[in-house]
């Protein structure tokens, strides 16, 4: 990763590819790429839907298409009721997962594994503390 002295402007190099980072004009920057935030949920979106995606091929369920939407805000810390502070504001991560395809499958009642495979989406978690 390497920037300016003088901007936000940030070049990336991950393995064979190359990207930018930028804030907005708004904030100071020259938009000539995503925002931190946007890699952020860029990153967790992915990972969500390549897990889900290989999880369901293991299990044989073919989806046809996994979307993952996500949105950002920052909240203020006494508003959340599972946060460990109470002061300031918080990073608050929503995501939806909308699933295309065949999925049927037959559940029995008490079927610990049918539970576990309903639940799979939730087990992708990422925790980030500030320092």
């Amino acid at each position: 990763m390497e920037g300016r002295g003088d901007s936000f402007l940030q070049d990336i190099r991950a393995g064979n590819h190359s990207f930018r980072a930028d804030e907005p004009k708004t904030l100071g920057g020259t938009d000539k790429g995503a925002n931190p935030y946007d890699y952020l949920l860029a990153a967790l979106g992915a990972c969500t839907s390549m897990t889900l995606r290989m999880y369901a091929e293991r299990k044989q369920w073919p989806p046809d298409r996994v979307s993952v939407r996500l949105r950002h805000e920052k909240i203020h810390a006494q508003d959340c009721e599972e946060c460990e502070t109470v002061d300031g504001k918080v990073d608050r991560i929503e995501r939806d997962v909308t699933i295309e395809g065949d999925l049927s499958v037959t559940l029995t009642e008490g079927d610990s594994e049918a539970k576990s495979e309903a639940i799979v989406i939730d087990e992708i978690e990422v925790f980030v503390e500030p320092k």
